[in-house]
């Protein structure tokens, strides 16, 4: 159907819709030949702009004069004037040679390598973890049955985890039976409270004085007075509410406090000295433990010890250079390190923690307390509640040249000169107020001041020091360029001599050539492929785009081999493609101007690709002859590639190109085969950010066909209508017909 209007059809008996169709199907068949037609239009348009980008990566990659991205380009004489540099005489030292670099032999003695300026802190900040809020003493007891039951936690040592058991004796000898009955007691005083908050009546027993009506009457209050009203203006039932609302805040308030009264309590009790019986009993039973995790190398000390103060500090701490963390218990018996008393959850470590450590804390100052110094020129102002880790961002983000950091594992601030060389050396560090550098980098802490740099200096800032062909040069860097070499020194050269060779590196100029080939050859397949594959047939006729109902009939994998033959031999003998080709061949085996005669690529050993399907392709045919002129005479091939004209030295279009070199008339051919001049490729088919993209010959014609196929519709349509409407007055007669007859038939029966 070719309209959408709804028709009212077979009042006569006849299926018209049906007769209709079927006589249209037969006249559709010129509107899917054009269809069909535009599609291979629109497959041919696809492969070139394929081709077209294909050109447009290979002249990117070859023939620009881009240094930036020209390692692989043919138009540039560097890229044929490789040099190698060979290093012999000891390690240290890295030498390659630009393009520029002269042959010849050097010596180069190493006196000093470049450093960066170095301060670390006389001080290791390896506080150790400890119990500073007291041990929960509840975690090692069965509350319900008044017994000490004992626990564990686990400790981290350099990756090493152990589990530390703490037996009902260790408790027991530590403590004392008295100190558990008064944390018995302690709890069963706040059961009570909590029991008195759940029945809203006022609190008793030895907690701070609260009383729950005074509570909710002012909360009352508030509310009343924050919302500008009074109890009359409300209803009977918003009073009951708000009450509801209010006694529940209260209850879940006084919940908390007392929850945060009584572990505040139950903790005071394992800090209060008279409750400690023997602090050794429990430093040595975990100390015992910790003993397994052995002494540093060499006989050092202890990587992992505690202490247990009288007054209920416990301490566990690393020996320098290890990591250790305190963490949480798992299984039966499982104690969290909050329990214990180290204050974060999860885990607690020896070392400090520059993101979590505060300033003030690190310091001893006040929270609101400024924190002022300078760094090479540049001042910083901090406040106590800043941590050590802003510093250390703020400092490493001021672009003042210096760099600096902490260590875990010594428990050391490091201060780095960001570039190496005595100028870049760090020359002022000094504490205004707060004294933050001093606490960081002097022992005993106190101000930092400029004459304290050289007190925690353990590298010296110096510049590179060397002898290049017995004369003595300096740099501030490791890495220079001196004469073409690229040289970069390290501290293992120092004192040594190296001899350096720089000659001409035939392999890299090989390998340039090669890959040339390559990809020339690849962009001209693909180019063969196109124009000289003819179109598959089928019973005589070309392979066709599908139709709709040819698609519905079809499976997919039949679709797909299909409209890859449909898709094949499109473009066979298209006139633009072969005269790009041809364009290209003529130019490569063209002579080049040089030394007063010419150069070809036949001379330097390459030529055509003689293989059936080769056609437009180049090989090196003559590997002696082209190793030749690669080691005796390179100016020749550099010349072939490289020759540089200008347009303006020469009479005519055609005398510059025939006076360039290689890498300029494959540039020149490909520049205008992407312009929109006529019988360009871009002309035929346009390419994307270009004028050409919708002005082609290829979109001029798909369009032309689409008029075409709407014309065509709009004559079906017409042809439709025109044949409904005969139906439609022979359906009209033989209903007349048909009424007349049964009118005489009605008449004969009377």
């Amino acid at each position: 159907m070719f309209t959408n209007r709804m028709r009212m059809t077979g009042f006569s008996g006849i299926d018209v819709a049906d007769m209709v169709n079927q006589m249209m199907r037969a006249e559709s068949v010129r509107l899917d030949r054009l269809r069909q037609n535009r599609d291979v239009m629109v497959w041919q348009q696809q492969q070139m702009r394929n081709v077209t980008s294909s050109v447009r990566q290979f002249q990117n990659r070859f023939l620009t004069i881009s240094t930036a991205t020209g390692a692989d380009s043919i138009r540039q004489a560097a890229n044929f004037a490789a040099m190698r540099a060979n290093v012999t005489g000891g390690n240290g030292l890295t030498v390659t040679a630009q393009s520029n670099a002269p042959a010849g032999s050097h010596t180069l003695e190493v006196v000093r390598a470049a450093q960066a300026h170095g301060l670390r802190s006389q001080v290791h900040h390896n506080p150790g973890a400890e119990t500073t809020q007291g041990i929960d003493l509840r975690a090692f007891m069965d509350l319900d049955a008044g017994t000490v039951t004992g626990g564990s936690f686990r400790v981290n040592v350099n990756g090493v985890v152990r589990n530390i058991e703490l037996t009902q004796q260790n408790l027991l000898d530590t403590f004392g039976p008295a100190t558990f009955a008064n944390v018995l007691t302690q709890q069963q005083g706040f059961t009570d409270a909590m029991r008195e908050a759940d029945i809203r009546g006022d609190f008793i027993g030895s907690f701070s004085a609260f009383t729950f009506a005074t509570e909710v009457t002012a909360r009352r209050d508030a509310y009343l007075a924050d919302n500008g009203i009074t109890l009359g203006d409300l209803t009977p039932a918003e009073v009951t509410a708000l009450y509801d609302r209010i006694e529940n805040e209260v209850i879940a308030y006084r919940r908390a406090q007392l929850t945060n009264e009584n572990n505040t309590a139950i903790r005071a009790i394992s800090t209060n000295p008279a409750n400690i019986i023997d602090n050794t009993a429990l430093e040595g039973a975990i100390d015992t433990q910790l003993a397994l995790f052995g002494n540093n190398p060499g006989g050092g000390p202890r990587r992992a010890e505690a202490s247990f103060s009288t007054d209920g500090v416990l301490t566990i701490e690393a020996a320098l250079g290890n990591t250790l963390t305190v963490l949480g218990g798992t299984g039966a018996g499982a104690v969290d390190i909050t329990q214990m008393g180290f204050g974060e959850p999860g885990s607690a470590t020896s070392s400090l923690s520059v993101a979590n450590t505060s300033l003030a804390a690190f310091t001893g100052l006040g929270p609101l307390d400024p924190i002022e110094f300078r760094i090479n020129g540049r001042d910083f102002d901090f406040i106590g509640t800043d941590s050590i880790q802003d510093v250390i961002n703020t400092v490493n983000n001021a672009n003042i040249g210096v760099r600096m950091s902490f260590s875990a594992t010594s428990g050391q601030f490091v201060m780095e000169s960001t570039q190496t060389g005595f100028g870049a050396r760090i020359t002022e560090m000094h504490d205004f107020t707060g004294n933050f550098l001093g606490t960081a980098f002097i022992t005993g802490g106190g101000q930092m001041v400029d004459a304290n740099i050289a007190t925690v200096e353990f590298r010296a800032a110096q510049d590179a020091e060397f002898e290049l062909n017995n004369v003595l040069m300096s740099r501030e860097n490791n890495s220079f360029v001196i004469d073409g070499l690229n040289i970069n020194i390290t501290a293992a050269a120092e004192g040594t001599t190296f001899n350096i060779d720089v000659a001409r590196d035939a392999g890299d100029v090989r390998q340039l050539v090669n890959n040339f080939i390559t990809a020339y050859n690849d962009m001209v397949r693909s180019i063969i492929e196109l124009t000289e594959t003819r179109r598959p047939r089928q019973n005589g006729n070309f392979f066709m785009p599908l139709t709709q109902e040819q698609r519905r009939a079809m499976s997919e994998s039949e679709i797909r081999e299909w409209e890859d033959q449909a898709m094949t031999g499109i473009l066979h003998r298209n006139e633009p493609l072969r005269n790009f080709m041809n364009e290209m061949r003529n130019a490569l085996f063209m002579n080049v101007p040089f030394e007063g005669g010419t150069i070809n690529l036949a001379q330097i050993g390459i030529r055509s690709v003689q293989d059936i399907g080769g056609f437009g392709m180049i090989e090196i045919r003559d590997e002696a002859v082209f190793e030749n002129f690669l080691n005796n005479n390179p100016e020749a091939i550099t010349a072939l590639f490289t020759n540089v004209e200008l347009r303006s030295d020469h009479a005519t279009e055609r005398d510059w190109f025939e006076a360039s070199g290689l890498g300029d008339r494959l540039n020149d051919i490909m520049n205008r085969a992407l312009s929109n001049r006529s019988g360009s490729l871009a002309s035929f088919a346009g390419i994307p950010l270009n004028m050409t993209y919708n002005n082609n010959i290829l979109t001029n014609r798909i369009n032309d066909q689409d008029q075409r196929i709407n014309r065509m519709i709009e004559q079906l349509e017409r042809r439709e209508n025109q044949l409904f409407a005969q139906f439609g007055r022979m359906e009209a007669a033989m209903m007349q017909a048909q009424s007349q007859m049964m009118f005489f038939e009605q008449m004969f029966w009377m």
